[in-house]
């Protein structure tokens, strides 16, 4: 939720004000740390941050939580997010993959459910079995669903 690869050598990890909320600032900062020492190639791999708004109780707003799709990037946005802080991530964005055109979506319907793009567009591979409970993508259109 709060990192994307943007290519194999490079990576996006989320930073939160840590005058806001220091426990999770420190934390994103540690593993973004961590991961500025693993090599790919032989070089380091590259980390760039984008800031999100402070978590608005169990929500978190992960403009982060990306999905690049060819030359489009995805960043997930609430309602509530501030709009300079959406700004300054597809700024951000734009900034190191300049090639590609950054859309925000607004998800804030989905805020309840907790999750966040890259979440709701998780698959279940065709080999694997089905949860219990689950329906299939067939029978689901079938079922008039």
């Amino acid at each position: 939720m709060f990192a994307s690869f943007l290519a194999v050598d490079e990576i996006v990890i989320a930073a939160l004000d840590p005058a806001r909320d220091p426990v999770n600032a420190a934390i994103l900062n540690r593993n973004a740390n961590l991961l500025a020492n693993v090599k790919v190639d032989g070089k380091p791999l590259k980390v760039h941050r984008l800031m999100l708004p402070p978590r608005n109780n169990k929500s978190w707003s992960a403009f982060s939580n990306i999905i690049i799709a060819n030359d489009v990037i995805l960043m997930p946005i609430y309602d509530t997010d501030p709009k300079q802080m959406v700004e300054a991530g597809v700024a951000m964005l734009k900034k190191v993959r300049p090639e590609c055109t950054v859309e925000t979506i607004d998800i804030s319907t989905f805020r309840e459910l907790q999750g966040e793009l890259h979440c709701l567009s998780m698959h279940i591979p065709a080999f694997a079995p089905m949860p219990k409970g689950m329906t299939s993508f067939e029978a689901a259109g079938k079922a008039g669903h």
